[in-house]
Parts: C-alpha cells; sequence; structure tokens
C-alpha cells in the first residue's frame, strides 16, 4: 500500500525515506506551495525540540496538537497536514516524536544545505587579470532545441539531459584562445580553458546538478549533500558532491581513429568517475584516472598518484611545469597568447624546464627570461619570435 504524504515526510525528516519514495514527496511539494512552505518551516527551525519540550512537560499526551497547532501546521483548508492524518497513521509517542524533530530537522536542514565554495584570493586576483587582459571571453546560447556536445558536433543530443532540460539549458562556449569563469546556480565556480564548450541550466533541479563538459575545466563544486553533482563527458560521468578537480576532454590522441583521452584529477575531496559501459571508480585527492580508447571501441582506465600544483596553477593564474621540454612550454606559449614562435633549432626544444609562467604575463618577457637561462637568443619581428 502507498504511503500518505504525511507518511513520506515523517520518513523524509526522520531520514528512512527510499529515493523513490523521496522523488514522489518533492513532486508533492512542487505542485503544492503551502504545504511546502510549512514543510520547509518545520524542518529548518533549529529550536523546534526545545519548543516541544515545553509541551511535552505540562501534558505528553496534548504535546503534539498543541505543537503542531502554535506552529501553525494545522489549518482547516489544508488537509493533508491536519493532526488526525498526521498523528493516526504514524502511532507516534512523545519520545519518537522528540527524536524527530530534533534529530531530524537537524539531519534535513544539513542534508539540504547548500554550501558554496571558499574561493581563495589567488583565483580571485587571477579572475580580475584575465578581465583586465582580455583574456575572459566566452559565447552564451540559450533555449537550445538541439545540443550537439562531443567535439566532432554529433548530430545526437547528450542522453544525460530529457528534451525538458535541452530546451531550458544554456551552453555557453570559451573561444580558442580565451577562458572563462562561470557561477552557476548553486555557487559551484567553473573555470573553463579555450576550446571548451560547457552545457548547464539557469537552475538546477530539486533532485540533481547535471552540467555536460567538452573541454577542459576546472571545478570548485558546492557542498550539497542532497544533491550529487555530476559532470556528464563523451566518454563518462563524474559524480561529485563538494570538491575541487579538474576535468580534459581534449588529452592525447590515444587510437588509429584519432579519439583523445579524457582525464579527470582530484584536487581534494572525493569523486568517482564512470566510463561508459564501465563501473564506478573511485578517485582520492592526487590521483589522476584517465579514460583511454581502445582500437575495439571500448575504454581503458588508468590511475595514478600525480602531482596536482600543474592543476592548482593554471586555476590561479599560472603555467606550471616540472621537468617539460622547451617545445612543450613554446607549444603553449602559441595557443595561450596567440603568437608565431620558430625554433630554429629542434634539438634546443628537447632541454626541460621547470617553473611558473605568469598567464597574463608579456610573451617576450617570458621568453626573455628563458632566453637568459638557457643562452639562446629571441628575435620579435612583430607577432612573430625567432629562437636560435
Amino acid at each position: 500500500m502507498a504511503k500518505d504524504i504525511n507518511q513520506l515526510i515523517c520518513d523524509h525528516l526522520d531520514g528512512r525515506i527510499t529515493e523513490s519514495e523521496q522523488k514522489v514527496l518533492y513532486e508533492y511539494l512542487a505542485t503544492h506551495k503551502e504545504a511546502d512552505q510549512r514543510f520547509r518551516r518545520l524542518a529548518e527551525q533549529k529550536d523546534l525540540a526545545a519548543r516541544y519540550r515545553e509541551y511535552a512537560a505540562v501534558d505528553t499526551h496534548k504535546a503534539l496538537q498543541q505543537f503542531m497547532e502554535k506552529q501553525e501546521l494545522m489549518t482547516p483548508v489544508n488537509h493533508e497536514f491536519r493532526l488526525k492524518s498526521l498523528f493516526s497513521p504514524f502511532k507516534c509517542v512523545a519520545a519518537t516524536l522528540l527524536l524527530l524533530l530534533a534529530g531530524g530537522a537537524y539531519w534535513y536542514a544539513q542534508y539540504t544545505k547548500v554550501t558554496p565554495p571558499e574561493i581563495p584570493e589567488a583565483v580571485q586576483v587571477a579572475m580580475q587579470q584575465s578581465i583586465q587582459s582580455g583574456k575572459a571571453d566566452a559565447v552564451v546560447e540559450e533555449r537550445l532545441e538541439e545540443l550537439r556536445i562531443d567535439h566532432k558536433e554529433s548530430p545526437t543530443p547528450h542522453p544525460a539531459l530529457t528534451k525538458e532540460q535541452l530546451l531550458a539549458a544554456r551552453r555557453i562556449t570559451v573561444r580558442h584562445d580565451k577562458e572563462f569563469w562561470l557561477t552557476l546556480d548553486d555557487g559551484t565556480l567553473v573555470h573553463m580553458n579555450y576550446d571548451t564548450r560547457l552545457v548547464y541550466p539557469e537552475h538546477f533541479g530539486r533532485d540533481d546538478r547535471n552540467v555536460v563538459l567538452d573541454g577542459e575545466a576546472y571545478f570548485m563544486v558546492a557542498q550539497d549533500k542532497s544533491r550529487p553533482f555530476v559532470v556528464h563527458t563523451a566518454k563518462g560521468d563524474i559524480k561529485v558532491y563538494g570538491t575541487e578537480f579538474n576535468v580534459n576532454t581534449h588529452g592525447e590522441a590515444s587510437s588509429a581513429h584519432g579519439e583523445k583521452e579524457t582525464s579527470v584529477i582530484l584536487v581534494k575531496g572525493a569523486i568517482s568517475v564512470r566510463p561508459n559501459g564501465g563501473g564506478e571508480q573511485m578517485l582520492k585527492p592526487g590521483q589522476k584516472l584517465s579514460i583511454i580508447p581502445s582500437l575495439a571501441g571500448s575504454y581503458q582506465l588508468s590511475v595514478s598518484d600525480i602531482d596536482v600544483t600543474p592543476y592548482i596553477a593554471w586555476n590561479t593564474g599560472e603555467f606550471a611545469f616540472s621537468d617539460a621540454p622547451l617545445y612543450v612550454i613554446l607549444s603553449t606559449m602559441r595557443h595561450w597568447y596567440h603568437i608565431d614562435i620558430h625554433l630554429a633549432n629542434p634539438e634546443a626544444g628537447k632541454m626541460l624546464f621547470t617553473g611558473t609562467i605568469d598567464r597574463y604575463g608579456s610573451p617576450s618577457t617570458i621568453l626573455k627570461s628563458i632566453s637568459k637561462v638557457t643562452g639562446l637568443t629571441v628575435n620579435q619581428e612583430g607577432n612573430r619570435y625567432t629562437i636560435k
């Protein structure tokens, strides 16, 4: 026999509700505004238990009725919240109700609490520098009837989102030599690298927080235990509850078909990665998971311990390199600064460097620093640099 709405409310506050029952409850509250307001008022008040004890100390038998009347949860027009329908099916004794009110209200308030991430000063400074340097730029599209999320512009919308969600979604595209910071509805901060697209809703739903990513982004996710945050990619999904991590779907090509690796780097917190057609894989801070395409059309997983410094660095306005060949550094500079760099001696490109580069600094200044360290000569003609 299906439970009535009051039984579902009791189970929810007591932490005993199932996922399917919670969905029914939320759907009901979504269409009954008055009931939803009263339910939230009941759950969010921190001193409910103390108030109840005042009534119970006088007359335990009448405590429930007096308490509910005081909280305005009994009205002639709202039969769902009348005392008789609430009390009779539960057969709650005073002690049980006390636990429900004291523990349940606290649990619900904590369970539904949304805590935006703390944004370090270094990130705030980087955001300002990005704007001032003209690097922060993106195109936002709204009311899309069809979204193509993978790199090849597949004609099929991503299956993670329903048709209704697609119609209400937005798609933000970062240009090839730009970046962009975006704050989502729940306070989550997303730092998108160049050539990146993100599909996201203007407002998250009651039960979930879904976004779709193609490219590279650093996520600082708001904590919300009641609504998991899921990043959907073409090769798998990343599920989190409040953490920092980096996702890149534009890794090195690793198959004969030119498919690129998707990597997930966990900076702090806890996440799980579920590749398409595979099982869930948990990650620990300081670990990198790579989804590697194979010739057979399936995927292989590789988990390794790494230094997360480079990933934190690019989120705070720097490029960090550790024993990186010069040609890798120059390639990064070509793309980011949109300049032409020619290395006259290919062998010099194998020289290794460790250090950081200011993403918002002058490329000529950076190349002069490299020249001092290597003894190489840098000649500049307009937007073209030649290293000899």
